[in-house]
């Protein structure tokens, strides 16, 4: 049987953000579930992110975790900072360049960040559930290339 415990050891993912994605969710059970669905699926009937406002919320209560995250994969892919990396995100790449998002994330006022926030929470939702499935199927394989395996 896999525990939170064990899983959480080897994620390079802040505990504290793992945990909020599995508490938005509702269980360690139902994270492990959904987990492979959110990879091949997007968000679509995820408990705790398939309603807009509750995904916002998340993002909004998890920016700085969320901030942290895209900081790591932006220092592990050599790209400029975590703004670039979100500027990537399916939903906001042909919308927004990083500085933009930047800016639309201190602005809870402007049109565009329900949107933006929204994506924030989906790349939160999706990089737990890549690395947990990286977990699962306990490739050989570095985990970036086990990740990039996964998002085909």
């Amino acid at each position: 049987m896999t525990t939170f415990a064990k899983f959480a050891n080897q994620s390079d993912i802040d505990n504290a953000l793992l945990l909020a994605v599995i508490n938005q969710i509702g269980s360690w059970e139902k994270f492990q579930e959904c987990a492979d669905n959110v990879i091949k699926y997007k968000v679509c009937g995820t408990p705790g992110f398939s309603h807009y406002g509750e995904s916002i919320r998340f993002a909004q209560t998890n920016i700085d975790l969320i901030k942290e995250l895209g900081q790591s994969i932006a220092d592990k892919q050599r790209m400029r900072d975590n703004w670039t990396v979100f500027a990537s995100l399916y939903h906001l790449h042909e919308d927004f360049d990083g500085d933009e998002i930047a800016d639309i994330v201190n602005r809870p006022q402007s049109k565009e960040y329900s949107s933006v926030m929204y994506a924030l929470s989906y790349f939160a939702l999706r990089e737990a559930a890549l690395d947990y499935s990286a977990y699962i199927l306990n490739l050989k394989a570095p985990k970036a290339e086990a990740k990039e395996a996964l998002s085909v």
